[in-house]
């Protein structure tokens, strides 16, 4: 299976808790982020979310949407499959 790797540098003046917090929601992605289209809770977790799994779908120049799962694997982390 093929590996890809995204890279997206944001360079942001706001205080580092407001912005985490923002990442953290992955569900209010599409609210802010144009190239979200959707973010589906798929398996719910704990108060940490830790075990969380989020089918996100993303939009970009090219004609197609890239839809894939992360996975929240600690606090404060997401992993891609």
């Amino acid at each position: 299976m093929p590996q890809y790797r995204f890279v997206t540098v944001w360079r942001l003046q706001a205080p580092i808790d407001q912005v985490f917090a923002e990442i953290d929601d992955a569900e209010a992605w599409p609210t802010w982020w144009p190239n979200v289209r959707a973010v589906e809770l798929v398996e719910a977790a704990g108060a940490d979310k830790i075990g969380a799994r989020f089918r996100t779908t993303f939009v970009g120049k090219l004609p197609f949407e890239l839809r894939f799962d992360l996975r929240v694997s600690a606090s404060g982390s997401t992993t891609m499959r």
